[in-house]
C-alpha cells in the first residue's frame, strides 16, 4: 500500500449532487451487481435520492479533486459510520484507512465505539475493516454489522 497523500475534507453542498450521484454508481456498481445479480438504475436513483442530505456529508479531496465522501452519525450509544466512499482509481492508497482510522480515533475521545455496515457481498470492505480492527456484531439480509469497541 502506498502512502495516502494530503487528504482534505470539506462540507457537502447541494452542489455537490452531480458528483456524489456519480460516485455512488463507481463505489457501488460492482458490489450491488455481485450481491443483487443487477445495478437497476431507478431504484438506486431512488436510495441515493433518500440519503443525500448535503449537510450530512463530507467531500474527501485531494489536491483540490473531490475523489470521495464520508458521513458519521454521532448517536447517544455509538458513532455510526454510515458512509465512505472512494471514486474505484483512487482505492488502494490508503485514503479510506486513514479516513477510518480517524474517525476509530474521535470515536475514542467521544468513548463510544464506531459502528458501521457493510454489503455482505463487499469482501473489499470487509476485509480491510478486519484489518482496522472490526468485529462482525450483527447481521441483516444483506448487510454485516461491524462494530469497533473502545480501548
Amino acid at each position: 500500500m502506498t502512502q495516502s497523500p494530503s487528504i482534505k475534507r470539506r462540507p457537502a453542498t447541494a452542489a455537490d449532487e452531480p458528483f456524489m450521484r456519480e460516485l455512488h454508481k463507481a463505489a457501488y456498481h460492482e458490489v450491488v451487481v455481485r450481491q443483487f445479480g443487477q445495478w437497476d438504475e431507478e431504484f438506486q436513483a431512488s436510495l441515493f435520492s433518500k440519503k443525500w442530505i448535503p449537510e450530512k456529508f463530507e467531500i474527501v479531496e485531494i489536491a483540490g479533486r473531490a475523489i470521495g465522501c464520508i458521513r458519521v452519525d454521532d448517536w447517544p450509544e455509538d458513532v455510526f459510520l454510515s458512509e465512505i466512499q472512494i471514486l474505484p482509481e483512487f482505492q488502494g492508497r490508503g485514503i479510506g484507512s486513514a479516513l477510518i482510522q480517524g474517525e476509530i480515533a474521535r470515536a475514542q475521545l467521544r468513548q463510544k465505539p464506531l459502528r458501521l455496515e457493510v454489503l455482505k457481498s463487499n469482501d473489499r470492505a470487509r476485509v480491510l475493516y478486519e484489518r482496522l480492527g472490526f468485529q462482525v456484531c450483527g447481521a441483516t439480509d444483506t448487510h454485516f454489522v461491524f462494530l469497533h469497541e473502545l480501548r
